[in-house]
């Protein structure tokens, strides 16, 4: 990479940052993923949990 006397380690310092952004980017995509499969999830075992407990109260 060019590194001269002509702003050459802003351009460096530049891509750097490029790069960290997209890292950034791709770890808050993968949170949102994770964090969508979770509550989808937890929904579902709640309503296995409430189909379970209205089923256990109708048969008394």
């Amino acid at each position: 990479m060019d590194q001269g006397d002509n702003g050459g380690g802003t351009i460096a310092q530049m891509v750097e940052l490029t790069k960290s952004l997209q890292d950034i980017q791709n770890a808050f995509v993968t949170l949102v993923a994770n964090t969508l499969s979770y509550m989808r999830q937890r929904k579902s075992s709640v309503e296995t949990k409430d189909a379970e407990a209205t089923a256990t109260i109708q048969e008394k």
